[in-house]
């Protein structure tokens, strides 16, 4: 019994600095984001309660609208296409060919390079006036296109680059998944004649299915959290269309000073994302 105490006592010792770091950096702000997101809190003012009006003044607050439109097409347009181009690269790599390690290394360059950089390098190719691409069709005798100044432009931009720079690191979670599959399963696939679209079909894609799921639920969360590709490219515009909560939490506490409806914009995501980290974890756990 002694031992076993000591045991729990060395546990508790060693996990003690990772709980305290976790409580005063995770939990803590958690908290008080909840409990913040029911008060009228501004900058200078003492807070005090008001119930939903947070959320209310939010949701009524012009171009909150979009948010969730925006939502929808990060999550079911750029996850779904960016996971299924990364299962069939992860496929293709998974064969031998002549310059596949060439072909792995610059594969990762989209996720290897800074992400506020490369957003402002995409910045520079999209823009109107001096961007490459607007350039090149001005030479070509075609008109001008406002790839950051059109909503449909600039939140269809905002996809393209999401899936750009995280599709590497996808392709190569999944690839990392099909290298475990067994060699002889495949070699049995071809003596009964199996093409490759057959041995992908029932061979990889029931063995990946487990690392598939699990690096979608990821996908998802990280998505859902994203600020930085919509601060960075086209700052929520044009006219607060192509934002999403995070830009909308940022812009209500540090450009308004409304810190109670930042807080209650951040509270609108905890359900899913709460549903998303129960999913993994059963994911995970199976």
């Amino acid at each position: 019994m002694k031992k076993k105490y000591k045991d729990w006592i060395i546990g508790v010792a060693f996990c003690l600095p990772f709980l305290s770091l976790f409580i005063l950096f995770v939990l803590q702000p958690l908290v008080l984001s909840i409990v913040y997101s029911f008060f009228d809190k501004r900058v200078g003012v003492e807070p005090h309660f008001n119930g939903l009006n947070n959320f209310i003044y939010a949701l009524n607050f012009p171009g909150f609208t979009y948010v969730f439109q925006n939502l929808l097409l990060f999550v079911i347009v750029g996850v779904n296409i960016k996971m299924v181009i990364a299962l069939f690269l992860a496929s293709i790599l998974n064969e031998e060919f002549k310059g596949r390690r060439i072909f792995r290394s610059l594969l990762i360059i989209p996720w290897a390079m800074p992400m506020v950089p490369s957003l402002v390098m995409w910045r520079w190719i999209l823009d109107t006036d001096y961007g490459f691409i607007n350039r090149l069709l001005l030479i070509l005798g075609f008109p001008q296109i406002l790839f950051l100044g059109e909503y449909r432009w600039a939140i269809s931009m905002a996809v393209v680059y999401h899936i750009w720079r995280s599709l590497p690191f996808y392709s190569l979670m999944l690839l990392a998944g099909m290298q475990s599959i067994p060699y002889s399963l495949y070699e049995a696939a071809e003596i009964d004649g199996a093409s490759w679209w057959s041995k992908f079909r029932n061979v990889t894609i029931p063995l990946i299915k487990p690392v598939y799921v699990i690096a979608t639920l990821l996908s998802l969360i990280w998505t859902l959290g994203d600020f930085t590709t919509i601060w960075i490219l086209t700052r929520g515009g044009p006219g607060d269309t192509t934002n999403v909560f995070s830009t909308f939490a940022f812009k209500f506490a540090f450009q308004i000073g409304n810190l109670g409806a930042g807080y209650a914009t951040f509270v609108m995501l905890l359900p899913g994302l709460f549903i998303l980290i129960v999913a993994l974890l059963k994911v995970i756990k199976e």
